[in-house]
């Protein structure tokens, strides 16, 4: 496949998922936290062992030797060092599955590329608003400092001096980092990088802090459910690289990226994905899993999921796999949307996967496997596609 750029034609090389890193909480999690709220670090992955763990340096400093009033109060600081210690357990756990860790490897031309969503939205602008109440910061200026400090400490932690960036957006910020480390490798002005996305704020978040939770608890209980959440809350890092680096793998291929109407939303949803598979000639039959995302309690998902599938199930002989993990709010589509494609490798690679997995076995009994179509819908109708293969050399 050629790539027109500066008005000339370029072969693009291929982009290939070398290792991941996850630091969770979902599902099952959030029950046991609210219990044992002062164990919720024990949810974390473990620091890989190959390098020193993070010590109290690693954190953007001590809560107590901070004016609280002057940029951060303790709260908003507790948020921000909860989310670098996830962010630096998941790279250095992609770093390290990549084999990236050890003392004899050169890290400096490794970049790094931080997506984080934009709380634009007035209902997630209003939860920002009581973490930042008569504080001079911005409550909008909190995933910007958060995604800065978090970009900046896995680049000092680990010694990256490649390309390096964060992305906010107030749509699909997390899947955008995984395109914009994948057009960097195919247009070769790297070969190696980390993509990730933390999340920016949940009521995970509000309610591991009990300073916030006792006096506003009550005047948000009217207006949402707390309880009845099912709330995320983490960090999911991949490493990228070109094909030149080293062998065969996980490869990230085409990917489009588009907008739908909020009218027949399902109608649409299935004619894009008949649309990109025409487009980059992969096969129906040949896909072995639809992993797929929302970032919003609003949509339909699942809905939107089973339609596309039916229809196309009309076409063609199977129905394949389906993972489709939600969350609410629309607060950690950068991470989701980066832990679809870790999805997808877990799949190929060691044929499981990670979510809640609903099956749909094909006429015919086959065990695919070989193409995994990723599939993520934002809370403002924003979409990306795109299909991970497997290629074994």
């Amino acid at each position: 496949m050629q790539l027109r750029l500066w008005g000339c034609i370029m072969e693009k090389t291929k982009g290939y998922v070398s290792g991941y890193g996850v630091s969770l909480l979902l599902g099952d999690a959030w029950k046991e936290v609210k219990q044992k709220e002062d164990r919720a670090r024990l949810y974390y992955s473990n620091y890989p062992k190959s390098i020193q763990a993070p010590t109290q340096s690693s954190k953007i400093g001590k809560i107590n030797d901070l004016d609280p009033v002057k940029y951060l109060n303790k709260d908003a600081l507790k948020l921000t060092n909860r989310f670098v210690a996830m962010a630096v357990n998941g790279a250095g756990d992609a770093l390290d599955q990549a084999g990236y860790l050890s003392q004899s490897v050169n890290r400096k031309e490794i970049g790094c590329i931080v997506g984080l969503s934009r709380p634009e939205f007035l209902s997630y602008s209003k939860l920002l608003h009581i973490l930042f109440k008569l504080n001079k910061i911005s409550p909008v200026s909190f995933p910007l400092l958060s995604r800065n400090i978090v970009c900046g400490q896995i680049c000092i932690q680990f010694g990256l001096m490649g390309y390096a960036q964060s992305i906010g957006s107030s749509s699909v910020s997390g899947a955008q980092s995984i395109i914009w480390g994948l057009r960097l490798i195919q247009r070769k002005r790297i070969q190696k990088i980390l993509v990730g996305g933390v999340e920016t704020l949940s009521m995970l978040s509000l309610h591991q802090n009990k300073v916030l939770y006792d006096e506003y608890y009550k005047g948000l209980r009217g207006v949402l459910d707390i309880d009845e959440l099912v709330p995320s809350e983490g960090a999911s890092f991949c490493m990228l690289e070109s094909e030149d680096t080293s062998g065969q793998g996980v490869f990230v291929q085409e990917y489009m990226i588009g907008r739908l109407d909020s009218k027949n939303m399902e109608e649409q949803y299935s004619r894009i994905i008949q649309q990109f598979c025409e487009q980059s000639g992969v096969k129906w039959s040949d896909i072995s899993m639809v992993c797929c995302s929302v970032s919003s309690v609003y949509f339909p998902h699942e809905q939107i999921e089973w339609e596309a599938l039916n229809l196309l199930n009309q076409r063609f002989d199977s129905i394949p796999l389906l993972s489709a993990p939600k969350v609410v709010l629309g607060e950690a589509e950068a991470c989701l949307s980066n832990l679809q494609l870790v999805n997808a490798y877990e799949h190929l690679v060691n044929r499981r996967a990670i979510g809640q997995i609903s099956w749909k076995s094909s006429e015919k009994g086959e065990d695919k496997e070989g193409l995994v179509l990723v599939s993520y819908l934002d809370r403002a109708f924003n979409y990306v596609l795109y299909w991970v293969k497997k290629e074994v050399g």
